[in-house]
């Protein structure tokens, strides 16, 4: 069995790859999905689908996504097959909106699949959690670690999930470390 998932299910050719190892990953990536072992994942789904009123935007009006029969334009129109709709939230702005991060995350994915082997190339490594390391080059010899950040779990990229990069406030400027898109916050009062 664990040899046909690894190779029907996850697309093992590879004989020197053993294929317990790479169904284990698997297994344990699912697990990870479903917030098994994986502190702040499930919360961080809802986020997605729900938005975030302390996040920024993350989609321009004409940016657009598209995966099979499903087209999304922005945070507004929505296209499935024959089907169309505006979304409930269209009027809404300077907030991460209903569905805005999953479709972020839906374009991701899109790219990840269509080129699973450049991200992926040991699928026995595919459930290891990420990290974030920050070092100080600046004494030539001995690099010091300024910042430390490591994934608890699947989406969980940063301490602070609304706006991930503010670690990086000190080299990049608060305004770009808080919202780097540039696009509307809710930080920021517009006159529209």
């Amino acid at each position: 069995v664990l040899d046909w998932f690894a190779k029907e299910m996850c697309g093992n050719n590879n004989p020197k790859l053993a294929s317990r190892d790479i169904a284990r990953s698997w297994m344990n990536y699912m697990a990870m999905c479903a917030g098994i072992a994986s502190p702040g994942t499930i919360q961080e789904i809802l986020r997605g689908y729900v938005g975030d009123r302390n996040a920024p935007e993350r989609l321009r009006p004409d940016e657009k996504v598209r995966v099979g029969p499903v087209a999304i334009k922005g945070v507004t129109d929505v296209k499935f097959g024959p089907i169309e709709y505006k979304s409930l939230w269209k009027d809404q702005k300077g907030f991460l909106r209903p569905a805005e991060l999953a479709t972020v995350r839906l374009r991701s994915m899109v790219e990840v699949l269509s080129k699973f082997d450049h991200y992926v190339p040991d699928q026995r490594l595919l459930d290891w959690r990420g990290a974030t390391f920050l070092f100080d080059c600046s004494n030539g010899q001995n690099p010091s670690l300024i910042y430390e950040y490591r994934d608890r779990g699947v989406l969980t990229y940063s301490e602070t999930p609304d706006r991930p990069l503010s670690f990086l406030t000190d080299f990049i400027g608060l305004e770009r470390a808080r919202n780097p898109l540039g696009l509307r916050d809710p930080d920021f009062i517009y006159d529209d």
